[in-house]
């Protein structure tokens, strides 16, 4: 699947602002609370795997092998 870069970067922005507008339009009941649930979790991963993808590179170090 394919989506335009200035879209992908704002996912996360896209799925807070529907979680709110899930909150704020549609009323207090317990479907409405799930949805906008679900957005905020979309949300909250979406940000944290693009941090851990854009994150430098760390080389790590070798233990020693037990071998004999």
């Amino acid at each position: 699947m394919w989506i335009p870069e200035w879209l992908y970067e704002r996912l996360p922005l896209l799925y807070l602002v529907c979680g709110c507008a899930c909150l704020w339009g549609l009323g207090e009941s317990f479907a409405v609370k799930l949805s906008a649930l679900l957005f905020f979790a979309a949300a909250a991963l979406t940000f944290g795997m693009r941090r851990h993808a854009r994150r430098p590179v760390v080389a790590r170090k070798r233990l020693p092998s037990k071998r004999r």
